[in-house]
């Protein structure tokens, strides 16, 4: 597991320490800078060394909270949490290997960092506007930021055809890579030809990254599970280590999905399902992969909104082989199938719930 601070110790803690000291004794200014001087130089030197990778920043309108981090590739084990103090934090985690990471914050929005080691990355937010984040610090971040705020005022064809565009011109960068499965893999609008076009140009630079292959590999999976596949083959153990295969959605409708208990369109499209479900009267089926860490908070949230049916949970988040061999890849995700063959993939909730009343109807 990742840990917080520097050398062992943590910028807020310190913070605190000295505040108290000011408070209850009277300083004059000149010792009181020369009091702080060395505690600043200190976090002023405190970076990341070679087998570490650091996040640090400030977000304004947010004084005190906490946000998320995992990895899209396996170098966190679950997720991490980062603390906010007085509108600042620092995170630090082992870093043998470039790696994307994930940042969640409180209102369910998610933001790529490019890690590497002995980078730091240098995070400026501002809470009410969380879509004009600025990362510097390392080459590929200050990339991404440049490609956010070219895509800002963009209608979602034009920053789509715009990230095809940028991906091609950097495809050495790991940018490259998280723009390909953003835009052209996951999601709605899964464009695959144009994803596999991409993602040849970008394995013609990086040809030793791991990152790559992954992506090759979910590309050929969702071909695999498009319109007229049959349902695909799975088989792993539920929450309540249960058996659970394909054979468990029956010949009728079912739906695999993923889903998450720190996402909240995600438990939408649950609930949502829940909903069908009664209605269909047993005949839609429905097994759910979580991507989650924490076994035990997804427990609960399945509890609160009175989930019944089959949820995997390997603890192995966007690692877990349940999600190639069913071919999903994002978070919320869906198949859609009817008769023992797919039908649909990564539907929208709304035309999810359009789909399934027809048939049910």
């Amino acid at each position: 597991m990742a840990r917080n601070g520097c050398a062992g110790s943590s910028p807020a803690r310190g913070t605190i320490v000295n505040n108290v000291s000011i408070l209850n004794t009277k300083v004059p200014m000149k010792k009181l800078l020369f009091l702080f001087l060395p505690v600043v130089l200190f976090f002023i030197s405190c970076g990341a060394d070679s087998e570490h990778f650091k996040i640090e920043g400030r977000i304004l309108n947010m004084n005190q909270g906490e946000f998320y981090v995992y990895s899209l590739d396996g170098a966190i084990s679950g997720f991490d949490t980062i603390k906010v103090m007085g509108g600042r934090f620092a995170y630090e985690m082992p870093c043998s290997s470039p790696t994307t990471l994930m940042i969640v914050f409180p209102n369910f929005s998610q933001h790529p960092i490019f890690a590497a080691p002995g980078k730091t990355a240098e995070i400026n937010a501002n809470a009410s506007h969380l879509k004009e984040m600025e990362v510097e610090g390392s080459k590929d971040n200050e990339l991404m930021t440049r490609f956010r705020e070219l895509t800002a005022k963009m209608t979602p064809p034009e920053v789509a055809k715009q990230a095809g565009l940028f991906a091609a011109d950097n495809a050495e960068s790991p940018v490259a890579i998280y723009l390909i499965r953003t835009y052209f893999v996951d999601g709605p609008h899964k464009n695959l030809h144009e994803a596999e076009r991409l993602t040849k140009v970008v394995a013609d630079k990086q040809k030793e990254s791991g990152q790559v292959k992954q992506l090759e590999q979910q590309i050929r999976l969702l071909s695999a599970t498009m319109e007229g596949a049959k349902t695909p083959r799975f088989s792993a153990e539920d929450i309540n280590g249960h058996l659970v295969t394909a054979d468990d959605l029956g010949n009728d409708i079912a739906v695999i999905c993923t889903c998450a208990s720190w996402n909240f369109e995600s438990l939408n499209v649950l609930r949502e399902l829940k909903r069908l479900q009664r209605k269909a009267g047993g005949r839609l089926k429905v097994v759910s992969i979580a991507i989650d860490g924490n076994q035990k908070q997804l427990t609960e949230s399945l509890k609160r909104d009175s989930i019944s049916w089959p949820v995997i949970c390997d603890g192995r988040m966007f690692e877990s082989p349940v999600l190639s061999q069913t071919g999903l890849g994002t978070l919320p995700d869906n198949v859609l199938i009817h008769r023992g063959k797919v039908i649909a993939h990564g539907l929208p909730l709304e035309q999810l719930k359009e789909r399934i009343t027809k048939m049910i109807e």
